[in-house]
């Protein structure tokens, strides 16, 4: 049983590609902080899928390494892309497509390194899993695909495209049917059309998120005491939590309400006023108005990750702090974009390629066609499909072409310590050789 964790906290620590149970025991935190329910999901996903691929495997090779775990892992968290599909539904698929995923991977594995392949599956089972559950949900009608374009859309501030995306959702559920309400509802409303937003949000006011719609549809209107009565049926989110402080605001209650605001968005300007105005302005010129709603959720949650990153390697972090300053420096805050580039940094930068003149090349093209292609990728749930096929494709040329840059595969899935020691023996007994060999032509021509 204490293998099985151990393992089971490696796949954890592999989402960030750190094979380590310390790193994997703050990365669980963090989903934690960010939600419980995934933390479930992807506890019960990576312990399941271990366990599986232990008893298939007697080697225990691919579980130690946590590349069993992780999949189970990506499958938990994967539904928080997802919250049209009911929490029960979600449990039986983390079930099965952790079961389906074991039995998948350890036959592969072992054909590829039979074949002695320099590849490995990494996160390519899990993509294919959830891209399988989500089309069986549509045909059963408990899921549509236009409701992922449809938030999409409403996230890059395109309201009238993301309106046409739930319109054209044809839902068999009266659950998905108030999701598909809740997002025509907030397109009309960013858009300024309270009239058409409230009518929607009355549909599907059994979602918390609708509760918190109609408050800000009230709030617009005056209606303070009615908006209040919404944002309390709005839960705990931190958008219920601004709203009633607007609302004692605006009824002359104080802003004693925005001291919780505080603690929940500690980015939001507005929360800052009455006490540091001075802070307030620079927030409001540094961070956009979807940036300042950033929970403390949010932001713990990445804190834990960089703390795991930090546990395994130094110059993992050192990668992924120098990648979060460039895309701060170019505006991009598209955490989509973020999941597939930080591993892929991580991976590139000393774990499975050695630093060198070749791999800083490497490094600089792989940001750059990500870049180019994340306009394309980003239209439709590619999930860690590019960083999957960026590194695949970066072992592939560099084993063909110049395979001393690779750092071995059964090296690269352990810790940095062991990877230099390996690398370092590798290449003192490279030496070695090359000094018997001269030594042989030596006494050859004498």
């Amino acid at each position: 049983m204490k293998h099985l964790l151990q393992h089971t906290m490696r796949g954890f620590g592999q989402m960030w590609l750190s094979n380590s149970t310390r790193s994997g025991a703050m990365i669980l935190l963090g989903i934690l902080i960010l939600s419980p329910l995934a933390a479930l999901w992807s506890f019960l996903a990576a312990l399941l899928t271990t366990s599986i691929v232990r008893w298939l495997d007697k080697s225990n090779v691919t579980a130690k390494t946590g590349l069993a775990g992780v999949n189970g892992v990506l499958i938990g968290t994967a539904w928080i892309v997802y919250p049209e599909v009911e929490w029960w539904m979600q449990a039986f698929l983390t079930i099965l497509a952790s079961i389906i995923m074991a039995l998948m991977i350890s036959p592969v594995t072992r054909w590829l390194k039979h074949v002695k392949s320099p590849l490995v599956l990494f996160s390519l089972p899990e993509l294919i899993m959830v891209w399988l559950l989500i089309s069986g949900l549509a045909v059963m009608g408990r899921y549509d695909w236009h409701h992922w374009s449809g938030w999409h859309a409403l996230q890059q501030g395109k309201y009238e495209q993301a309106r046409d995306q739930f319109t054209r959702a044809k839902p068999s559920t009266a659950w998905v049917e108030k999701w598909r309400h809740d997002g025509i509802a907030w397109s009309y409303f960013h858009e300024g059309k309270i009239a058409s937003a409230k009518y929607y949000f009355e549909q599907c006011e059994e979602l918390a998120d609708a509760q918190c719609g109609l408050g800000w549809c009230h709030l617009k209107a005056g209606n303070y005491f009615v908006a209040e009565q919404c944002f309390l049926r709005g839960g705990n989110s931190p958008d219920a939590f601004e709203g009633r402080a607007w609302c004692q605001r605006l009824t002359g209650q104080g802003d004693g309400g925005f001291g919780r605001v505080r603690w929940m968005t500690p980015l939001l300007a507005e929360s800052w006023k009455p006490l540091h105005p001075r802070l307030a302005h620079w927030l409001d010129e540094h961070f956009s108005a979807r940036a300042q709603r950033t929970s403390c959720r949010q932001l713990l949650c990445w804190l834990c990750f960089l703390v795991a990153i930090a546990l395994h390697s130094r110059y993992s972090l050192i990668a992924v702090m120098i990648t979060l300053s460039i895309d701060g420096l170019l505006g991009i805050s598209d955490l989509a974009l973020l999941y597939n580039q930080v591993p892929l940094m991580i991976a590139l930068s000393g774990l499975y390629f050695r630093l060198s003149p070749a791999t800083l090349i490497a490094i600089v093209l792989s940001n750059v066609i990500l870049y180019l292609t994340w306009p394309i990728m980003s239209n439709w749930p590619s999930g860690s499909l590019m960083f999957n096929l960026l590194l695949l494709g970066g072992i592939a040329i560099f084993h063909r072409f110049s395979k001393t840059q690779l750092v071995p595969l059964e090296l690269a899935m352990t810790s940095p310590e062991r990877i230099r020691m390996g690398m370092q023996k590798i290449i003192t007994a490279k030496e070695c050789w090359r000094k018997i060999a001269d030594a042989k032509n030596s006494d050859a021509d004498f």
